[in-house]
């Protein structure tokens, strides 16, 4: 009697369905469903984004191949935009044999005529520190080397001519110092006079590279013959030395000729090695697989910075790219997993992927380890980051299917909901 008692009276009791009942219960199920959707949306963008940038920053995950070729029917060998020699020792200068005057000729032909690329470099007695390095800066040449004042203190001297390379063709560039002047001269020709810039032979001491820096900023083409000279050349001799190269690939050595230091013809046509003719100073290895002899570890903006499009085209490119990491990250902060700092948690997680990809690239030879991508990058973060709360993009995020979210709390609070639903 009771239970039929109690079962009629809760039958009694439980209150008939509108139809508009129907629809409230209707729109929170859609509102659940939608809510463990757009769950999944931000976790799998967040996943794929971090993906594109760890492939992004970190390819090709090796050292490549070393882009270094002998040619086929002339003595030479071709560089890659990956390519470079290292000498298998060091140049060394005796202070008894230090000399205040020398000489060094290339012959060479670049394969672009665009950027700031390193012909050779001379570390410079086992130091990191460059002594004295050659670059091609789009058609001209700029030599450069450190000078060491009295105080300790260090500036880098330079001496640059503009015209010098042509796209294709040959170049025979000299450049022979004195006590006086240093003077630069292209196929025989004198181009140039410096009264500031001298080389030494403690100059052109330390590991030789050629077709790169010691940090990383490979020339592509054609390295014919390399000499180097412990004396100033007179504008006769170097006339002579070009028609010589011209004919013979090879300066005339004549009997007795103790200035002549190091002489590389290029003429072994296959190998690894490139010997120095004379026997005096360290034979040229090419490496198996593509090096930097010093690569730098997050590198100093003021040491990165060039006044350059490329340098502004690189700044743009990592701010822009980690826009994306910033504005899904904070979404995904503030709605899937609510912490209480989304934004200064994102900005921390964007500035830890970047300082992890830039310690990794120190290891790759084909990437620059350096502390401006770590800076713009965490700079793309928080661009992305604010961009997530501007009430613009959350009325474009609610056109695209959050009904009725208007907000980041908002939307935050729906998700929270319907995700310990489905869970």
């Amino acid at each position: 009697m009771n239970t039929t008692f109690s079962r009629e009276h809760s039958e009694t009791a439980r209150p008939a369905l509108r139809g508009d009942d129907f629809g409230r219960i209707l729109t929170k199920i859609d509102s659940r469903h939608t809510g463990v959707e757009h769950a999944w949306i931000v976790e799998g963008l967040g996943l794929f984004i971090i993906c594109i940038i760890l492939i992004a920053g970190l390819w090709p995950f090796h050292s490549p191949k070393n882009e270094v070729d002998w040619l086929e029917n002339e003595n030479g060998v071709r560089f890659g935009h990956h390519g470079s020699i290292v000498s298998s020792g060091a140049f060394r200068t005796n202070i008894s044999e230090e000399s205040t005057s020398s000489s060094i000729e290339i012959s060479l032909k670049p394969e672009q005529i665009n950027g700031t690329n390193t012909i050779l470099t001379f570390e410079g007695s086992g130091s990191p520190r460059v002594s004295f390095s050659l670059q091609q800066y789009l058609s001209g040449l700029v030599a450069l080397h450190n000078v060491v004042h009295r105080q300790g203190s260090t500036r880098e001297a330079t001496f640059g001519v503009k015209g010098v390379f042509r796209h294709g063709e040959p170049v025979f560039v000299t450049i022979t110092s004195g006590s006086q002047n240093t003077f630069l001269y292209v196929d025989g020709v004198l181009t140039d006079v410096s009264r500031t810039f001298r080389l030494s032979s403690s100059d052109l001491s330390g590991q030789l590279v050629l077709a790169n820096s010691t940090r990383n900023n490979s020339w592509a083409g054609q390295f014919l013959g390399l000499a180097i000279y412990r004396r100033q050349l007179t504008s006769a001799q170097v006339m002579e030395h070009y028609a010589n190269w011209a004919t013979n690939q090879r300066p005339t050595v004549a009997g007795g000729d103790e200035g002549l230091w190091a002489l590389y013809s290029f003429n072994e046509r296959e190998g690894n090695i490139v010997h120095d003719q004379l026997n005096h100073a360290p034979n040229l290895i090419i490496p198996e697989h593509f090096f930097v002899l010093h690569p730098p570890f997050l590198q100093s903006p003021w040491h990165e910075y060039r006044a350059s499009w490329s340098y502004w085209k690189d700044v743009g490119i990592n701010i822009i790219g980690f826009i994306p990491l910033g504005f899904v990250f904070v979404a995904y902060l503030s709605s899937v997993r609510r912490v209480h700092w989304p934004l200064a948690t994102t900005v921390v997680t964007g500035l830890f992927i970047s300082f992890v990809i830039e310690a990794l690239q120190a290891f790759l030879p084909t990437r620059s380890s350096s502390m401006t991508d770590i800076i713009t990058n965490t700079l793309g973060t928080i661009v992305g980051a604010l961009a997530w709360r501007c009430s613009g993009v959350q009325d474009f995020l609610t056109t695209l299917g959050c009904h009725g979210v208007s907000s980041p709390e908002e939307f935050g609070l729906v998700l929270e909901r319907n995700s310990s639903v489905h869970h």
